[in-house]
């Protein structure tokens, strides 16, 4: 029996392709996000979920590499924080969407999506991996 588990998807932003695989590890996640004319890693955020400071509900603390050049940090930061809460478990987050001739109206769409993306992905980790396991 395999002991890697995994799942995948893809969706829409603005008219932008996006594809996420994700890979679950003994302790955490793998998951990579990217899409539009050309993918590749611009930025990769590890996220730690912990409860939150303020003393009620969760939050996480993200670090980010960012590739020189690049701009998929925001998206990395807020994805992989939001993953991390959702999901209460460590996640490392790679990140690369590039869009030729994108406009600031489908950056500004992109971050906006972030809670959905989050749910999206939150949704096929557990249709494709918890529900299918014993």
């Amino acid at each position: 029996m395999s002991r890697v588990h995994s799942f995948s998807g893809e969706l829409q932003v603005a008219g932008i392709p996006l594809f996420y695989q994700g890979i679950v590890t003994g302790d955490g996640l793998v998951v990579t996000l990217t899409g539009g004319d050309r993918e590749h890693i611009g930025a990769v955020a590890w996220a730690l979920p912990r409860p939150s400071l303020k003393g009620e509900g969760a939050s996480a603390d993200v670090s980010l590499l960012v590739r020189p050049g690049h701009r998929d940090d925001e998206l990395a930061r807020q994805l992989g924080k939001e993953l991390a809460m959702n999901l209460e478990e460590p996640l490392l987050l790679a990140v690369g969407i590039h869009v030729d001739q994108i406009t600031q109206g489908q950056i500004t769409a992109l971050l906006d999506a972030t809670p959905t993306l989050a749910r999206v992905i939150r949704s096929a980790y557990l249709d494709q991996v918890i529900k299918k396991q014993p």
